[in-house]
């Protein structure tokens, strides 16, 4: 036990005479420094918005380049290019639309996250949910009232629709609002225990 005792104590004097201020044990501390002031956080995230946003541009340019050079999109009928080039310019418009609304936010989310917040990781999912909810609100919304709108104006409208296909126009309004109005309650639920958790800690 002497010599085990002994051994521990050389061990202790030898790792104290270490220098830790050296490279061997200091070439971490910028991730360190990230990892605590929330930056290992901000630059990802503020990548994640840059894919999302160059997403909601590319996402019409693919599904036009489909269309036109994989389904032949020009030989189909008249009236069915007609209402699918409708839709697809109110798809695009709130593509575009979707796209401000990340750029908008990008900054203004990741600027927000502080190093002494705390409950970084729940505002960041939660203001992440809030803009998802936004962009497909609009998307939804306003494509799918353009695409009942086309629908009822061309023949095939009896495929889809009633004789009350008139109130569809209001469905995915409603729908886009929902979406709206979810994403924010729920997000604003997640900040709520955030807050009552960090109150009590204090």
């Amino acid at each position: 036990k002497e010599k085990t005792d002994q051994f521990k104590d050389q061990f202790a004097s030898k790792a104290a005479s270490v220098d830790q201020q050296g490279k061997l044990f200091t070439y971490g501390k910028p991730l360190i420094d990230a990892l605590d002031n929330g930056d290992a956080l901000k630059k990802p995230l503020s990548i994640f918005y840059y894919v999302m946003a160059a997403g909601f541009i590319l996402c019409p340019l693919y599904l036009a380049y489909e269309a036109i050079f994989e389904m032949s999109f020009f030989k189909w009928p008249f009236i069915d290019v007609i209402g699918v080039t409708v839709v697809f310019a109110a798809f695009a418009f709130s593509s575009w639309m979707s796209f401000q609304i990340v750029w908008n936010r990008k900054n203004k989310n990741v600027d927000s996250i502080k190093e002494d917040q705390g409950f970084l990781s729940t505002k960041i999912i939660t203001d992440l949910m809030k803009l998802l909810g936004e962009c497909f609100a609009v998307i939804v919304a306003i494509t799918g009232t353009v695409g009942v709108i086309a629908g009822l104006m061309s023949d095939a409208a009896s495929d889809f629709v009633d004789s009350d296909g008139i109130y569809y126009i209001l469905i995915f309004p409603v729908i886009g609002y929902l979406i709206l109005l979810g994403s924010r309650f729920f997000a604003e639920i997640i900040n709520a225990t955030a807050d009552i958790a960090r109150n009590t800690k204090r």
